[in-house]
């Protein structure tokens, strides 16, 4: 195996965490595409979208997105807004994507504790993020291979994922 692996889903879903245990267990490297962004820009995403704008954000997290083609053999954690770009769904129904599924209330709960890094949740109210989280929660599902619980233990989660894998 030498493909990279996606992890999508809303904020506060796993996705870091899943991805770095997952990375341990395959013996891939691991990218957080936000972390990422923010050590190139030298500035927090908060500060990204107050200085640049969101617009600027996804542009920059789609070039980063698509220059993921040019590593191997790494579970790529993207940010849960990766899918508001078509460039981006198409580019990750054409790869090893998982979405790692969680209720909104797990999310937000994970989320409201630190709203440093996400801007979305200092602009938005409980109402307006559940709103968003079920719009999106579609469009994860078209863009993933397989859609994992992840209110689960993260092994069970692991478990799902490396069964897929080696199915396929």
């Amino acid at each position: 195996m030498d493909y990279n692996i996606y992890l999508i889903g809303f904020m506060g879903c796993g996705k870091t965490k899943i991805g770095k245990i997952l990375s341990k267990s395959l013996d891939y490297e691991f990218l957080d595409l936000d972390m990422h962004i923010q050590n190139l820009e030298k500035m927090s995403i908060s500060d990204i979208f107050d200085k640049k704008g969101e617009h600027y954000f996804r542009k920059l997290e789609s070039k980063i997105l698509l220059e993921t083609s040019n590593i191997k053999k790494t579970i790529v954690s993207t940010g849960g807004g990766i899918i508001e770009s078509n460039k981006n769904r198409i580019f990750l129904k054409n790869k090893k994507t998982f979405f790692l599924e969680v209720p909104f209330q797990f999310c937000y709960k994970r989320i409201i504790v630190n709203t440093t890094n996400r801007p979305l949740v200092k602009q938005n109210s409980f109402y307006q993020l559940n709103m968003l989280f079920k719009k999106r929660e579609k469009i994860y599902r078209q863009c993933s291979l397989l859609s994992v619980n992840n209110s689960r233990k993260s092994y069970t989660v692991l478990e799902d994922i490396h069964n897929y894998l080696n199915k396929t």
